[in-house]
């Protein structure tokens, strides 16, 4: 094996992945997740949704081998900051909720909110106990926190 690497270690985005391996006095090669007896020099785009590692296997004439191994992971998704302020110019009944995310490309909080910005503040009435719930989203998983109101 002369050569196996991916375009990128750490998924980000929906753009695939391109391995590409070199070999030489082969006689054939192969990739787990991608097939058997792919050609002994060459590329190939592959999309995972978690972190992987993929496998490369070189076979040699008495069926000797040589293996490499890369692993490409992906972005997860965080919540850094969700809680609450009670908001005494709007009145005791009035909270201001406050959160901040990471990784994240859709943020919703429920209930009486809705989807949000990425991070931010906003004020919402609250006539009595409620459990706020904020869920972010990535390309490639999600995550949701609660948070209880006890006014």
């Amino acid at each position: 094996i002369i050569d196996f690497n991916s375009s990128i270690s750490q998924r980000t985005d929906l753009t695939p992945v391109v391995l590409s391996w070199e070999t030489k006095d082969v006689t054939r090669v192969r990739i787990n997740s991608i097939g058997e007896d792919l050609q002994p020099n060459g590329d190939s785009q592959v999309d995972p949704k978690e972190k992987t590692t993929f496998v490369f296997t070189a076979f040699g004439n008495f069926d000797q081998t040589i293996e490499k191994t890369i692993t490409v992971d992906v972005e997860s998704v965080e919540i850094l900051k969700f809680n609450y302020e009670i908001n005494i110019e709007k009145g005791i009944d009035n909270v201001d909720v406050l959160w901040e995310t990471k990784n994240a490309i859709e943020v919703e909080i429920s209930p009486r909110i809705g989807i949000v910005d990425l991070a931010g503040k906003t004020s919402v009435g609250i006539p009595d106990r409620t459990e706020f719930i904020i869920v972010a989203k990535g390309y490639f998983n999600e995550t949701s926190k609660r948070y209880l109101n006890f006014l």
